[in-house]
């Protein structure tokens, strides 16, 4: 039966460290209200040894919370070059369809703007892979901590001719599976 139990009361250790902590705080307090020097050394000694031990378990006790904040930076980056590559989408599918208007109503001043749009567009696409190299990086330690955790957020900008469609997918993909991580770590 104490076999059983382990698993759980080793988890419960940061919390009884925290209690003993708060327990030799108030001891340090009464004994410094007693003005008793001997009770009172002897109470910032224990207090000074409970600290010690909550110091051992701090990175335990910020550990989620620090992977929660990255996870929840990756989403938000990751949801914000959605939303630019989608807008990137829907103002090319409005080129075109200029472009395609224009060419079929015989109006060259309209289809000459519309080539200036799409030149423009394709000059915010190229600053765009140009910036990319930051995001790859990062992605690869995104990557890492995800097949630690047996998940697959791989992830590469060239979809091998799969086009935009395929990297939004992909991109919505990763966006879902680190949603499902982050509802699934535990918050103290």
């Amino acid at each position: 039966m104490f076999a059983a139990l382990a698993p759980a009361m080793a988890a419960m250790g940061p919390v009884f460290t925290i209690i003993e902590v708060v327990g030799a705080l108030i001891d340090f307090v009464k004994a410094v209200a007693s003005l008793d020097p001997v009770a009172i050394a002897e109470a910032a000694v224990a207090f000074a040894q409970a600290v010690d031990k909550l110091l051992g378990i701090i990175p335990q006790v910020s550990l989620p919370l620090f992977i929660v904040g990255l996870l929840v930076l990756v989403v938000d980056l990751l949801a914000t070059l959605i939303d630019f590559l989608q807008s990137i989408q829907q103002q090319q599918a409005q080129i075109d369809a200029m472009k395609e208007y224009a060419q079929s109503q015989g109006l060259e001043r309209m289809y000459q703007d519309a080539l200036c749009l799409d030149a423009n567009l394709q000059v915010q696409l190229e600053y765009f892979n140009n910036g990319m190299g930051a995001l790859a990086a990062f992605m690869v330690i995104i990557e890492a901590l995800g097949s630690i955790a047996g998940l697959d957020l791989s992830f590469d900008m060239d979809t091998g001719g799969g086009g935009l469609d395929d990297t939004l997918d992909r991109l919505a993909s990763i966006v879902d599976t680190i949603t499902l991580v982050l509802e699934a770590i535990p918050i103290p």
